[in-house]
């Protein structure tokens, strides 16, 4: 009797630890709930589409149509903003020296008005739970201002992209965050209310004439509690360490490039094991996929595959789906065929992708789907050696 009970205890043992492990690979409340806000949005572009395209209405008009996702937005903001905190709670504050860099408030413009406008960051943001994530989205906006006002060669501007950036927060109160975003070139400090999603107090250190920030700023590890956030943290802290051996000054930028890829590349040879149990976790977590309907027509002979940049793009260390999706989506807005409907690019970039598993191709092989609002891709995934095949490409047909 004594053995049963030991025997039935070790399997419930066993059973908690598996259990436990998977837990942490990723964060599965933040999926649902990013997932969850996909298929609102979805929802209201589906009701909205055509009329988002007229141009007979006005702006006001245009602006009033998102009023759902709004809506949505309020409805969820207790789940929004527990789950930014979270994250929020484990970024480190900026080390004391960075206080020595010199920061030019931005001046009022189009940008930081649009950023001091609740509907547009809430939406803009909508998706984004991770600092670094709403910082990657503000530094999008504001990138192009600072690089415009401080004259940035071209030879500089790929730097940010390169090498990466560390982000750092202070808590003000009440909900309200200091972001500190530092790279190699410039920083960026703003503040972030998680109640109303608006950002202010927009200020940056100027790009350096010598192509760097003048400062010694060693890669600060940050709290990660899955795994997912684990391998990401570390790949960029291999794109930031690369700066000091491949400076872009001395390198053309796409050496710089092909180096740090050369030097992920190596860290996912030694780690492909911790690749492995990720990749195969998120890929067999993903729903069953629907075949696409006959409103979808797949677009043949696009080559897509065989552009340049997709090959560039589609490496090994490539650890989730969207990751894949949005690379795809990169490579597809290069080509004509997909690139003369501004207005189908926002839809799909505003909305991002559902994932599907198609089913699986081989132990390690998945067959994935990807699905936005008017693309959709389809592959298969090997992940045992980082490739990808049999690539598809889906339009939605024109009224669907």
């Amino acid at each position: 009797m004594n053995n049963c009970k030991a025997a039935a205890s070790f399997v419930l043992l066993l059973l908690f630890i598996t259990l436990h492990v998977k837990a942490q690979i990723y964060d599965q409340a933040l999926e649902m709930h990013r997932k969850n806000t996909k298929i609102a949005f979805l929802r209201l572009l589906s009701e909205v589409s055509n009329q988002l395209t007229d141009t007979t209405l006005t702006v006001e008009k245009h602006y009033s149509l998102l009023d759902p996702i709004i809506d949505y937005a309020d409805r969820e903001k207790a789940e929004f903003t527990r789950l930014r905190r979270a994250y929020f709670q484990n970024i480190a504050s900026p080390p004391a020296f960075l206080h020595n860099l010199n920061f030019d408030t931005l001046a009022k413009n189009e940008v930081t008005a649009m950023l001091q406008d609740r509907k547009f960051t809430t939406i803009s943001l909508l998706q984004c739970y991770q600092p670094m994530e709403i910082t990657s989205v503000i530094m999008g906006l504001t990138q192009p201002l600072i690089y415009q006002q401080n004259n940035v060669e071209i030879s500089q501007a790929g730097i940010v992209h390169t090498f990466g950036s560390q982000v750092f927060v202070n808590d003000l109160g009440k909900n309200v965050w200091e972001i500190w975003a530092i790279n190699r070139l410039y920083g960026l400090r703003f503040n972030l209310d998680l109640n109303t999603m608006q950002v202010g107090s927009i200020a940056y250190s100027k790009p350096s004439r010598s192509g760097h920030l003048p400062l010694k700023l060693p890669y600060i590890i940050q709290k990660r509690k899955y795994e997912l956030d684990k391998l990401y943290q570390e790949m960029d802290r291999i794109r930031w360490n690369s700066y000091s051996e491949h400076f872009p000054v001395r390198f053309p930028y796409y050496i710089s490039q092909d180096s740090v890829a050369q030097s992920l590349a190596d860290f996912y040879q030694k780690n492909q094991f911790r690749f492995l149990k990720v990749q195969r976790e998120l890929l067999d977590d993903l729903e069953t996929a629907v075949p696409l309907d006959s409103t979808w027509q797949q677009c043949k002979d696009t080559m897509l595959h065989e552009y340049p940049a997709t090959k560039r793009a589609l490496m090994p260390y490539i650890i989730h789906p969207n990751e894949v999706a949005f690379h795809l989506f990169s490579s597809a807005n290069a080509m004509p065929l997909f690139n003369s409907d501004y207005q189908e690019i926002g839809k799909n970039a505003m909305l991002g992708f559902f994932n599907y598993s198609m089913g699986k191709a081989g132990k390690y092989c998945w067959r994935v789907q990807s699905k936005s609002y008017s693309i959709a891709f389809e592959y298969v995934w090997n992940i045992k050696d980082g490739s990808f095949s049999d690539l598809k490409v889906f339009k939605r047909k024109a009224g669907h």
